[in-house]
């Protein structure tokens, strides 16, 4: 998380708590070599430059050359809203680079930001023949959200996939993740049968929908669509809900297990060897208690979950009661002289 600044306000933003600030940071560059050294130290190729929105970054420049540089990234992701993008399209023409664009509804970004990241979606496919590089990624965070508007633009441009996320509400640690479900469900199956129509694949980011949600008749549906799906990287659409650390590092060199957890767990990545030893911090704190822990009342009686194969969708829905188990576990430890 190379900046904190962000040109947007999006109803669901997973990252508010760092963007709201009227006072916004910027990872320095020396920051950012020690965070890419630290992401790598566990073997792994692949990493992803976010924010904020990071093109703000006043040496996203030099940030970026310095990862196409290093032979031990195979690949990069920028995640951007697609605003700048224009002022930086030669930064996606070598091969280890790809951007996720989260392409929002006019309505959520207001209608000039809406109009330039499609001019610069125009520019990138039509004047650099960039295109197989950018993938569009919907945020799908209220019933009957909007999807017209993508559906449109994965025509234009001919994409075979998109991204897809059933985003977190500001009022997740209330919810019930299977009600929650239900209510996003309807909505979610049109924009699927709509993409369907188009030859278009979803892809879930996080939080999928545990497969209790479905009828036999929706699963069944689904699996035709899978099937399908001939691109590189495989459709997700029939996973369980298996919710693992994704750690991002934020401009202070704190890690957290992911935005959705972002309050609850913050550590300095400078104590730890590796990436291992913090991911292997984040399971012993956080996740050695997802599958203990019913997501809802159903999931107590659910073969799935007890063979842990279903966490019931995103952690961030029971971590209220994962705190409350945790403590009562420590507190008895301690009673004990463990």
């Amino acid at each position: 998380m190379i900046n904190e600044k962000c040109n947007l306000r999006c109803p669901y933003c997973f990252a508010s708590e760092f963007t709201l600030d009227k006072v916004t940071r910027n990872m320095s560059l020396e920051d950012f070599e020690y965070a890419l050294n630290f992401a790598l130290s566990s073997g792994a190729s692949r990493i992803g430059i976010i924010g904020g929105e990071p093109t703000l970054h006043p040496q996203f420049k030099e940030i970026m050359e310095m990862v196409i540089k290093d032979n031990r990234v195979q690949r990069v992701t920028l995640f951007t809203n697609g605003t700048q993008l224009d002022k930086y399209i030669n930064l996606l023409i070598p091969e280890k680079v790809t951007a996720l664009i989260n392409y929002n509804s006019k309505e959520d970004i207001g209608e000039r930001n809406f109009e330039k990241i499609n001019e610069n979606l125009d520019k990138i496919h039509n004047e650099y023949y960039l295109g197989h590089k950018i993938t569009l990624g919907i945020n799908m965070y209220k019933p009957n959200f909007e999807f017209k508007y993508m559906i449109d633009a994965l025509a234009k441009y001919g994409k075979r996939t998109v991204r897809t996320s059933i985003s977190m509400p500001m009022n997740v640690r209330e919810l019930d993740p299977l009600e929650h479900m239900h209510q996003m469900k309807p909505s979610v199956f049109r924009f699927f049968q709509a993409l369907e129509r188009i030859g278009v694949i979803p892809r879930y980011d996080c939080n999928l929908m545990p497969p209790c949600v479905m009828s036999e008749n929706e699963v069944r549906w689904l699996d035709g669509f899978y099937r399908m799906g001939l691109t590189n990287e495989s459709p997700n659409i029939l996973d369980k809900p298996n919710c693992c650390p994704v750690i991002d590092i934020t401009v202070d060199l704190l890690a957290v297990r992911c935005f959705a957890l972002s309050k609850e767990t913050k550590v300095d990545i400078r104590q730890f060897r590796n990436v291992a030893e913090l991911y292997s911090f984040f399971y012993n704190q956080i996740d050695s208690y997802k599958y203990i822990v019913p997501a809802s009342e159903k999931c107590k009686t659910c073969a799935l979950a007890k063979k842990g194969l279903c966490t019931g969708g995103c952690i961030a829905y029971k971590i209220n009661k994962i705190g409350i188990i945790k403590d009562e576990i420590e507190a008895r430890l301690y009673k004990e002289g463990v």
